[in-house]
C-alpha cells in the first residue's frame, strides 16, 4: 500500500492555516504553484523533495528516494513531470497525510501495468513500468529499480535492456555498443543517449538507418558470401531484394551480387529477430525471379553446409535439372563449370527450338559425337585444333567465348582465347572419346592460365548469347606460316569449302587466305525466341540455324558446303 506519513493535529492545522491563502483553489489559476508546494516539501526552487513533506532530506528516506532524479532529468532522459507518478494536487484535500503514488500516462505506454511496492525485500520500488524497461523483456538489470538508491547504478544502459539487448536481432561483439548505427534518432555517435533529441522513452523503439554494414559485412566474411553478394561500388544491398548484379550494375562487377532475398526471407519482420534463416523454397518469389526457379523443396542442409535445388546451382535450362552445391565453407575455386552444368551442356535435345533444346553436343546417326566443341571443322569432324588430324592441320579452339562473349572474362596464355581444359565431349555410346584433358596440347596438366565466367550475364535467369565481337586475331606464335597465316579470330587449316567461291557477298565475315579458312563473327545474331542464329560464318553457306536441330548425316554437311 502506498506510504503514510505520521498523523499529526498540530501540524495538519499549522498546514492547513498556511496554505488557506493558496491551497485552497486550482494552483494553475494564479500565483507561483511551486512557491505554495513549496510550503512542504522541496526546496532550492524545487518542489520535488528534498526536503519531503516530514523533513527528511536524505535519498535512503522513501520520501524523498529519486524524486529529484526523476525531475531534474539526467543522462537517459529529460525531466519527468510530476504527473507520470502523482495526481498534482489542485486543493487542499490531498493534505491528508498520505502521499500516494498513481502512474500516468508516461509508466504505461507498452501497455505496461506499473505497481508501487513500497514494502519490498529490497526496498520500495516501482515495478512493471514503461520507462524503465518492463515492455521490452531486454534482459536489463533493474527494470524493477529500488526507489531508494540513487547512485546512478540503477539507470544504465543494461538497468533497462541488455547492453546491448539479447535474441532481439541486435548485433554483439564489437559492434555491440555502436547503438547509434540503427537508432541514430537516440543514440548520438558517441554512444550518449540524444536527451535533447526526446526520442529514448517516447514509447517507440525508433529504429533508422541501419545499413547492411553497420551491423555485419556487406557481404559478410564468412563462408561463400564474398562470392555470391559483392556489391558492386555505389550500389547498396537491401533486405529481401532478388536483385541479380545486372539490376544494381549495368556495366558489371568483380562478382556476383545476389540480392539477400535470394536466400534468406523475403519478409522484413524476419530480419534482426535473433536468427539466421536460410530459406530458399520459391514460395512467395514473384515469377521469373532466380527464386522462383527454385525445387519447391529448396533447402540448406546445415549439417553438410550445402543448398540443394536451387536454380543457381543447376543446369539453367527453363526447367533446370538441380545439382548439389558445395558446401558453404569450401574454398574458392571448388566448383567448375560441370558442377552445375555440363562443361559442354550434353543434355539430349528435345528438337528445334523446343524449351529443352540443346546443341551444344549431341550424337549423329552414326554414333560420332557432333556439335560445338574443340575447334572448325566443325560438326560431326574430329577438331583440327591442336593437332587432332595431323601435325600439318590446326585450327582455332571453339569455346564458350564464341557464343557466350558476355558471360566469359579472361583467356589463357595466348592472351586471346579463353582456356578451360576440363571440358570433355565424349557421351556415353558414342565413338569419338574426345577433350581437352585428353588432347596431346594439353595432356592434363593445369594451364598456365584460364578463363573464368564474367558475372554480369552468369546466373541470371537467362541464356544469354552474345557472339564474340572481334574482327581481328593478333600475333601468335603457334599460327599457321604465311602465306596460310589467318588474320580473323575462328580459322581452320586446308578448309575445303565445297562448291563456295570467296570472297562470297553472302558470307562478308569469311575469307580464304591461303589454304586456311579465316572468318569472324561480327554479322552472326541469335534470336531467344525463335532460337535460331543467322548470318555465323561458321556455319557458311546455313543462312539460319535452329538451336537444337539434330545432325542428319550427308543432309546436314550439305546445308553448310554446298554439297
Amino acid at each position: 500500500m502506498p506510504p503514510r506519513l505520521v498523523p499529526h493535529l498540530a501540524l495538519a492545522a499549522a498546514v492547513a492555516l498556511s496554505l488557506a491563502a493558496g491551497c485552497d483553489r486550482a494552483r494553475v489559476a494564479e500565483g507561483d504553484a511551486t512557491e505554495r508546494c513549496l510550503r512542504c516539501h522541496g526546496g532550492d526552487g524545487s518542489a520535488a523533495p528534498p526536503r519531503s513533506a516530514r523533513g527528511a532530506t536524505a535519498t535512503t528516506d522513501r520520501g524523498v528516494g529519486a524524486h529529484r532524479a526523476h525531475l531534474a532529468g539526467g543522462r537517459i532522459a529529460g525531466p519527468v513531470r510530476c504527473e507520470a507518478c502523482h495526481v498534482v494536487p489542485t486543493d487542499l484535500a490531498h493534505v491528508d497525510g498520505v502521499a500516494g503514488v498513481a502512474f500516468g500516462e508516461e509508466a504505461r505506454r507498452g501497455g505496461a501495468a506499473p505497481a508501487w511496492e513500497p514494502d519490498a525485500a529490497g526496498g520500495p520500488r516501482c515495478a512493471g513500468t514503461y520507462c524503465h524497461g518492463a515492455t521490452l523483456a531486454a534482459g536489463g538489470a533493474a527494470t524493477a529499480p529500488v526507489w531508494t538508491q540513487v547512485d546512478g547504478a540503477q539507470v544504465g544502459c543494461d538497468g533497462c535492456h541488455g547492453a546491448p539487448p539479447g535474441g532481439a536481432g541486435h548485433p554483439q561483439g564489437e559492434l555491440a555498443g555502436q547503438c547509434a548505427l540503427c537508432h541514430p534518432d537516440t543514440v548520438l555517435a558517441s554512444g550518449a543517449i540524444d536527451v535533447a533529441g526526446g526520442h529514448h522513452l517516447d514509447g517507440r523503439v525508433d529504429v533508422a538507418g541501419g545499413a547492411c554494414g553497420g551491423c555485419h559485412g556487406a557481404p559478410p566474411a564468412t563462408g561463400a558470401h564474398a562470392l555470391h553478394a559483392t556489391v558492386p561500388a555505389g550500389a547498396s544491398p537491401t533486405y529481401g531484394a532478388l536483385t541479380v548484379l545486372e539490376d544494381l550494375s549495368p556495366a558489371g562487377g568483380p562478382a556476383h551480387a545476389f540480392g539477400c532475398g535470394q536466400c534468406h526471407p523475403l519478409d522484413a519482420a524476419r530480419h534482426m529477430d535473433g536468427r539466421v534463416d536460410v530459406v530458399l523454397a520459391p514460395d512467395g518469389a514473384p515469377a521469373g525471379t532466380l527464386k522462383a526457379r527454385n525445387a519447391a523443396g529448396a533447402g540448406y542442409d546445415a549439417a553438410s553446409g550445402s543448398c540443394a535445388g536451387v536454380y543457381c546451382h543447376s543446369s539453367g535450362q527453363e526447367a533446370p535439372a538441380y545439382a548439389d552445391a558445395p558446401a558453404w565453407t569450401a574454398a574458392p575455386g571448388a566448383l567448375g563449370c560441370a558442377g552445375c552444368h555440363g562443361n559442354p551442356p550434353a543434355y539430349a535435345t528435345g528438337g528445334p527450338a523446343a524449351a529443352d533444346a540443346n546443341g551444344h553436343l549431341g550424337l549423329s546417326t552414326d554414333g560420332y559425337e557432333w556439335g560445338h566443341f574443340g575447334g572448325l571443322p566443325g560438326p560431326w569432324h574430329t577438331s583440327k585444333h591442336g593437332g587432332g588430324w595431323s601435325p600439318e592441320e590446326d585450327a582455332a579452339p571453339i569455346t564458350c567465348q564464341s557464343c557466350h562473349a558476355e558471360t566469359t572474362a579472361g583467356a589463357g596464355p595466348s592472351g586471346f582465347y579463353w582456356l578451360d581444359t576440363t571440358g570433355t565431349y565424349a557421351l556415353p555410346g558414342g565413338l569419338l572419346g574426345y577433350g581437352c584433358s585428353s588432347a596431346a596440347c594439353h595432356g592434363g596438366a593445369a594451364p598456365s592460365g584460364r578463363g573464368a565466367v564474367a558475372p554480369l550475364r552468369h546466373v541470371n535467369g537467362r541464356r544469354d548469347v552474345a557472339f564474340d565481337a572481334r574482327a581481328a586475331l593478333p600475333e601468335l606464335p603457334w599460327l599457321p606460316a604465311a602465306p596460310d597465316r589467318p588474320t580473323r579470330p575462328y580459322w581452320v587449316t586446308h578448309a575445303s569449302p565445297g562448291s563456295i567461291v570467296f570472297p562470297d557477298p553472302a558470307i562478308p565475315d569469311a575469307v580464304m587466305e591461303g589454304t586456311t579458312l579465316s572468318l569472324h563473327l561480327g554479322s552472326a545474331r541469335y534470336d531467344p525466341a525463335t532460337k535460331t542464329c543467322s548470318s555465323v560464318a561458321c556455319h557458311l553457306q546455313q543462312a539460319q540455324v535452329t538451336w537444337g536441330a539434330p545432325h542428319t548425316g550427308w543432309g546436314t554437311c550439305g546445308t553448310c558446303h554446298g554439297f
